[in-house]
């Protein structure tokens, strides 16, 4: 089932009062946020952009609820529009294309966002306007931008990109982990933990209804899932969310899927809000986010209302896409076949090529991912590293490159050739982790990730 993980809620000193599975309360003075899995995520004072926002307040710092958001310009912060708005969903439960968002919980003046790594630091800034879509179904308009009543410095903070010229489906350029960065519990059995920044890295993606790398029943199915009662339901939208394997649950709503290959090299782009989340028996596990790219038009509209007001100029990635696109190699350009979508088949022997050994690949490996046909690889280690959106695996045979959209999954190779030049596991090497088994996660409830 889908359903809200929660907005943070805060009673009275001292009473912590548990909630639906994803909600909780806390104490007056603390703010619940990021929960992971297992991985519990690491305390951070960096990455200012990721910030914590104060809804429902009679002054700044008395905050009632608490979600996360990112700071995409001087003045303006991504976040979920269930941290503002009412819907339709019964205690948390959301049905995709039947619940729908309402009226404002949180208008302007009762909004307060923070850069702090914790929110005893306070510093907590006013928020002049909310702009939300102008659709309102409870999955896919889980989107909302705040516009601040004065730019954050740059000594400050410095705002995070936007994935709004897509798709994010273009693995050339995106990869299929990310990073999450929110503030609240180091674990979701650890109460009391929460109002400090913690980030959790190389997150995998589950899956992006409609591409083709996700080819499990669940994500080909538009994630339509059975319930306990025999019955079934839709946990995604086909065109506005994606899932991710772990790591999200009450408290972090709104904060950002930050693509893996940009943040590792301090260019951090988000890719999606966290709108719902999933547990079982109160363990939280795979979250669903709305896609920026879907939002492209209102997000580019709140960026240029914003920059007027703020008096800067229109961010890079409001214009166009900020990550470029790989060059072709023009030298084998006569031997490529252009596909009816667009895309470049590459050359006999050449890296993403069809393969059936090594031998056929040009100085390079026959590498098979799990789901898809044998391609050629680059090998990398010994002082040779791997293409942007790659990373180094151990095989038996030595060391390979291959995308970080595949690290999720388990590596396999082709049957071993005559003349032993074959890549395959061996005692010893890493192991890959396996992609979560979605049916089980079926089972599990989702709800709002506040």
């Amino acid at each position: 089932m889908a359903f809200r993980a929660g907005l943070a809620l805060f009673v009275g000193a001292a009473t912590l009062v548990a909630l639906a599975p994803g909600c909780t309360e806390a104490p007056r003075g603390a703010a619940l946020g990021q929960i992971t899995q297992a991985n519990q995520g690491t305390d951070t004072t960096a990455h200012p952009f990721a910030v914590a926002i104060c809804l429902g307040a009679a002054s700044a710092g008395a905050c009632p609820r608490i979600c996360s958001g990112t700071l995409v310009a001087p003045n303006l912060i991504l976040t979920a529009r269930h941290c503002v708005d009412n819907d339709t969903g019964v205690a948390g439960h959301i049905r995709c294309g039947v619940d729908s968002f309402t009226t404002r919980s949180s208008p302007p003046a009762q909004t307060f966002v923070t850069t702090k790594p914790t929110l005893a630091q306070g510093g907590w800034r006013a928020v002049s306007e909310i702009r939300t879509p102008t659709e309102s179904d409870g999955c896919a308009s889980d989107i909302a931008l705040l516009v601040l009543s004065a730019n954050v410095p740059s000594a400050e903070a410095t705002p995070a990109d936007v994935l709004a010229f897509g798709p994010m489906t273009d693995h050339s350029r995106y990869a299929t982990e990310v990073s999450m960065i929110g503030y609240g519990l180091a674990g979701a059995d650890k109460p009391g933990t929460f109002g400090t920044r913690r980030i959790l890295r190389s997150v995998p993606i589950q899956c992006i209804v409609g591409d083709p790398l996700f080819a499990d029943p669940f994500c080909k199915g538009g994630g339509v899932g059975p319930l306990p009662d025999g019955g079934s339901e839709d946990s995604l939208d086909d065109k506005a969310n994606f899932q991710v394997a772990w790591g999200v649950c009450s408290g972090d709503s709104g904060s950002a899927a930050l693509e893996e290959t940009q943040f590792r090299a301090g260019k951090p782009l988000a890719m999606g809000v966290l709108s719902r989340s999933g547990n079982d028996s109160g363990v939280c596990l795979e979250g669903i986010y709305t896609r920026t790219d879907r939002w492209k038009d209102f997000l580019v509209q709140g960026a240029t209302a914003a920059a007027q007001l703020g008096g800067y100029a229109l961010p890079a990635w409001a214009s166009g896409p900020t990550v470029p696109a790989p060059p072709v190699d023009a030298g084998r350009a006569d031997a490529r076949v252009t596909l009816p979508d667009g895309a470049v088949e590459p050359a006999a022997g050449e890296k993403g090529a069809s393969c059936t050994r090594s031998a056929e690949c040009d100085s390079t490996a026959c590498v098979a991912v799990e789901g898809r046909d044998a391609v050629c690889v680059d090998v990398c280690g010994d002082g040779r590293t791997c293409a942007q959106g790659e990373t180094c695996v151990t095989v038996e045979g030595g060391d390979v490159c291959v995308p970080l959209t595949t690290r999720s999954r388990i590596i396999q190779q082709p049957a071993a050739e005559p003349e032993g030049c074959a890549v395959g596991p061996r005692p010893g090497a890493t192991t890959l982790p396996v992609l979560l088994a979605l049916a089980a996660a079926l089972r599990r409830r989702r709800r709002r990730s506040a």
